[in-house]
């Protein structure tokens, strides 16, 4: 974490603009050059700077500098030259570790680095490359090159004149680190002694260290080396001269190996490299398995007068263990689907009851030379497997009229009297397909046997089986409607992979994820599966072997595993960790294909798909007969035009009714060559051959054209370019590898010419134009007091439309903004059919304009051609005015009622006014009476009085 300024911001910045902040720690920020500092490529490193990164630095400087000069650098980035930076030492210097610049004498005078206790230290010396000119200080000379001393541990590197010559020091090599140090040594200044006892992949490291030696000036001694069964390893050893000898006799001493079982393979040897001791005489002694003919054959190439006295050879001490007298036998292999039947004679010992079990050694080849024990290491580890056949009928009997010394042996009869057969078979199993291996086929007998049989070295082949999925499978879009599919073979192809299945189906996108949220609220981003990326799965792979049982290779018999000559664990103090290399990178690649099948996973199968694909409707037979079969007319079954022509050409798309894809006949037995390369479809030669799958329903197409799903067999190529695809379509595309079929093979759901599918989601590039609002079907109505926009989607957008954008702006006022960017959703809008503007958008009367864009999943199209509209002051209706009318004479009515309400609440009494009429009386002066009631009707009788 970078470290934080008082407010809690970034303290420290990044190299550009708008990237994350660089810092060497929480504490501490990284410099960055606050300029642009020219002349300096990237991959050389970041420019310097000083003045606080305001300043450049010199362009030889790096890390820093404390002005713009060569010697002020905080560290070069070429060569110091005695404190100044230079991209290249001067001619009468050297080069001392791609860091400095020396002299001759400062190179010499250089320590040596530390070397390993026993190991002959190295010195600097220097060499000069006449070619480059350029001078090195090195502590191994470079190849073509020989050191030299030329005074007292004084060293120079020269040219050498032919082969180069390497001396080292003879010595004792106990250990694989001191073999190590003889590695390209030519001629060995002294005697040489090898005593390895124990270590991983020994005979390996003997052949890789001292397989250059040609000279030997003292004597050569090889005693108690466990791991070693022959000196094969000595490729090119042609004399030991002997001037200084074992206890002052002997110039090769071969002492106490027990596994030692041959000195060379002369047959296989360099006729032209012979073998020559030129003083001493041989020595050998407890050499167990190391028959005396051995001996006699080395008397016999190197001119020895005299061979070997039983003293300094004697037969009792060398291969008193081993079967020395090898009757040779026949063996045939023949491959089966589930394996190898290996069949040998039998071999008719004059005593069954000596002959313990065979021994059937094998072990994988890509070329036939193999020998028995070239390269064989006791310990293992050198690729050589072995079982062990357990001799059923040891307990036969000899017919009456033999002994068992006797040397010959009639036909071999059971205890039961049953004649024995006179081919022993064991089946192989757990073999890799399509592989092929060496063989041989020996008996093991009692110790004290002498003789034995075996066969030669054979080879067979096993059988085909299903190939592991296409590696590193990607799709690339080109263009709209152009995917380029490209792959990389199978890493077991189990057989002749010959061609490439490959299918392809559109997945439409799920109008569902509309409603999965509202895209107005959230910035949309284009689809997940972007131009330079893509969603591969490929299902995990388990190493193909064939294996009808669970039985190991080198499962023993019931006695107990026997103790095989040249591989006896007893006598041999190895090292068993021995590292499979080819294991260990098979089952790397296998994790990494589970790791990227979970990975994509995760990023496939949680997305709704609406696409159901039948594969049940569309069978199809891919083998090469079937393939064969399709000798159809193209022309005039398909109506596509071949082009038999051998210079690529491209059609455009769209070019016409013309078919994009011309289909070929299939030619079998196609090459195993895949090179990388793009094979356009649409294009043929002679070396790249494809062709449309021949099937009524194979390839779909929609009304115009478009792939809805498209199937290729690709010969001799490992990419190729699909045309005729939908713009920003999803395209699930499957690829297998198919190998050549055999005769007479059979096919289950166990063994199959082709892999299981690799597969690749991916997208074409979006289309400019297609999601454009069509500006004849735009319009703006003012309805009931409201302005409604409405427009038509684009027909063929680019995936899904999500969402549409609206802009308004007025344009009668210059300094208008408008701060208001109003978003429907594609289901709202879908919903309503139309837009409502927003009345805060148009505050005031005027001349606006509309334009629509349409967000899509390759993210926001572009505007559509604007459409103005004017906004007028407002005006009253009838109604509206009856409406007001009505309201100030009903406002009118209430204030008059209110007025008379209120004075009459509120009004005086009259007022007297006195009168001059004479017959005016006052009312106090008048009395008023009434009369009593008489008879049926009342009457009622006034009278007047006056108080006057």
């Amino acid at each position: 974490m970078c470290p934080l300024n008082s407010t809690g911001g970034e303290m420290c910045s990044g190299g550009t603009p708008g990237s994350k902040p660089l810092c060497v720690s929480a504490t501490q920020c990284q410099k960055i050059c606050k300029v642009d500092c020219p002349g300096v490529e990237l991959q050389q490193g970041r420019p310097a700077c000083y003045n606080e990164g305001r300043s450049c630095c010199n362009q030889e400087c790096i890390g820093g500098c404390t002005a713009n000069n060569s010697s002020h650098c905080t560290a070069c980035r070429h060569f110091d030259y005695y404190g100044i930076c230079v991209e290249k030492c001067p001619g009468h210097l050297f080069n001392y570790l791609d860091r400095r610049c020396v002299s001759n004498d400062e190179c010499q005078a250089q320590p040596p680095p530390l070397t390993p206790y026993e190991t002959p230290p190295k010195h600097w010396k220097f060499v000069r490359n006449e070619l480059t000119l350029i001078n090195v200080c090195v502590l191994d000379c470079p190849k073509d090159y020989e050191e030299k001393e030329v005074a007292l541990n004084r060293f120079e590197c020269h040219r050498c004149v032919g082969p180069c010559e390497r001396t080292c020091e003879g010595g004792n090599i106990e250990s694989i680190q001191k073999l190590q140090s003889y590695r390209d040594c030519t001629h060995i200044k002294g005697s040489l002694e090898i005593q390895i006892q124990n270590g991983a992949n020994v005979v390996k490291e003997l052949e890789d260290n001292l397989g250059m030696v040609e000279e030997i000036e003292g004597y050569l001694k090889i005693a108690r080396s466990y791991p070693v069964m022959s000196l094969n390893f000595f490729k090119k050893l042609r004399v030991i001269r002997g001037r200084d000898l074992e206890t002052n006799k002997f110039a090769l001493v071969v002492l106490d190996n027990q596994n030692l079982m041959e000195l060379w393979d002369w047959d296989k040897r360099d006729k032209n490299l012979s073998l020559t001791i030129e003083q001493g005489r041989m020595f050998f002694h407890f050499n167990p398995k190391l028959c005396y003919d051995h001996i006699e054959k080395l008397a016999n190439v190197t001119n020895f007068t005299e061979g070997p006295t039983d003293t300094e050879a004697p037969k009792s001490s060398n291969g008193d263990k081993a079967a020395c007298n090898i009757t040779p036998i026949k063996a045939t292999a023949t491959a089966h689907r589930w394996g190898t039947i290996i069949s040998w004679e039998r071999f008719n010992h004059y005593d069954p009851r000596a002959l313990l079990s065979y021994l059937i050694f094998y072990k994988e080849t890509k070329d036939q030379n193999v020998t028995i024990y070239d390269g064989r290491d006791a310990c293992g580890g050198d690729g050589w497997k072995m079982e062990d056949v357990e001799n059923k009928d040891a307990n036969v009997a000899l017919p009456t009229n033999m002994t068992a010394a006797e040397p010959s042996s009639p036909d071999l009869y059971n205890s039961a009297g049953n004649q024995v057969d006179s081919h022993v078979t064991q089946i192989l199993t757990s073999l890799k397909p399509f592989t092929q291996y060496a063989y041989y086929v020996r008996t093991y007998t009692i110790a004290t046997e002498r003789s034995g049989a075996q066969s030669p070295i054979q080879y067979f082949i096993t059988l085909p089986s299903t190939p592991s999925v296409p590696r590193e499978l990607s799709a690339r879009p080109l263009s709209s409607s152009d995917l380029e599919i490209s792959w990389k073979p199978p890493q077991t192809p189990n057989g002749n992979v010959t061609h490439y299945y490959i299918v392809g189906v559109w997945e439409r996108d799920d109008p569902a994820i509309l409603a999965q949220r509202n895209y107005c609220n959230k910035q949309t981003t284009p689809s997940p599966v972007l131009p330079g990326e893509s969603t591969t799965v490929q299902p995990s792979q388990t190493k193909t072997t064939i294996t009808p049982s669970n039985k190991p290779a080198n499962d023993s018999s019931p006695g107990g595993k026997p103790r095989v000559p040249g591989l006896d664990d007893e006598e041999c103090e190895c090292n068993k960790k021995n590292t499979n290399n080819e294991d260990a990178k098979q089952k790397e690649n296998n994790r990494q294909i589970e790791i990227d099948f979970e990975n994509a996973l995760q990023n496939v199968v949680y997305v709704k798909s609406n696409v159901s694909f039948d594969e049940s409707k569309y069978p199809l037979d891919l083998s090469l007969d079937a393939f064969n079969r399709y000798h159809w007319t193209p022309v005039v079954e398909s109506g596509y035009p071949v082009d038999e022509g051998f210079n690529r050409r491209r059609r455009e798309v769209g070019g016409g009714a013309e078919p994009v894809f011309p289909s070929h006949n299939v030619v079998g037995g196609a090459e195993n060559v895949f090179p990388s390369h793009n094979v356009t479809v649409g294009e043929s030669n002679k070396t790249n051959q494809y062709i449309i799958i021949p099937s009524p329903e194979g390839n779909k197409t929609t009304s115009d054209g478009v792939f809805e799903r498209f199937e290729f067999v690709v010969y001799g190529a490992t990419s190729f370019i699909v045309r005729n695809l939908s713009h920003y379509a999803k395209y699930n595309i499957d690829v297998q590898a198919c190998r050549e079929t055999v005769p007479n093979e059979s096919f289950d759901s166990a063994n199959s010419n082709c892999s299981t599918k690799s597969m690749v989601t991916r997208r074409t590039m979006s289309k400019d134009g297609v999601d454009t609002i069509d500006s004849t079907k735009f319009k703006v109505e003012f309805v009931n007091n409201s302005w409604f926009a409405e427009w038509e989607a684009p027909p063929a957008p680019n995936g899904l439309i999500l969402a549409y954008k609206v802009d308004i702006v007025r344009q009668d006022k210059a300094k208008y903004v408008s701060t208001h960017e109003p978003c429907i959703s594609k289901l709202d809008y879908d919903r309503e059919k139309r837009y409502e503007i927003p009345l805060d958008v148009l505050p005031s009367p005027g001349n606006y304009s509309i334009r629509v864009r349409v967000i899509s999943l390759a993210g926001d199209g572009p505007w559509s051609d604007k459409l103005y509209f004017v906004v007028q002051k407002e005006t009253l209706s009838t109604m509206e005015w009856i409406f007001i009318c009505l309201l100030v004479l009903l406002v009118l009515v209430v204030i008059s009622l209110l007025i008379i309400y209120y004075r009459r609440e509120h009004r005086r009494p009259p007022a007297i006014n006195p009168s001059v009429n004479p017959e005016y009386i006052p009312e106090r002066s008048i009395h008023i009476t009434w009369s009593s009631y008489s008879g049926s009707f009342p009457k009622a009788i006034r009278h007047w009085s006056s108080w006057n």
